[in-house]
């Protein structure tokens, strides 16, 4: 059984995801999903300095999850690997769908 990760509803029913990040990889994208800390692993090629890793994970985010950049934003974590995200303006069924699919290509 493939276990989903949580995904958090805050009061204006916008979704709030956990992700570890991975800067400096050798390629850039939703790798996979962290069964032990309940988060999606997201690697980037660019570098934590100056908030580029940032930038190219909002990028890869809105792009897996066809949103624009201001419908993305990093709630906490900000220098840190480990963020929660927060996504307007789209459906619980869209998220579920996309995260399945990356879980399910594992």
């Amino acid at each position: 059984m493939v276990r989903k990760p949580a995904i958090q509803i805050d009061f204006l029913g916008n979704a709030l995801i956990g992700v570890e990040v991975h800067p400096n990889s050798s390629r850039s994208g939703i790798t996979g999903y962290n069964v032990w800390r309940d988060r999606l692993q997201i690697s980037t090629k660019a570098l934590a300095i100056k908030g580029e890793a940032n930038k190219e994970l909002i990028g890869i985010l809105s792009t897996s999850f066809g949103l624009q950049n201001s419908q993305i934003e990093i709630v906490s974590g900000i220098t840190n690997r480990f963020k929660q995200i927060k996504l307007c303006d789209i459906e619980l069924e869209s998220i579920n769908k996309v995260i399945s699919e990356i879980i399910e290509g594992e």
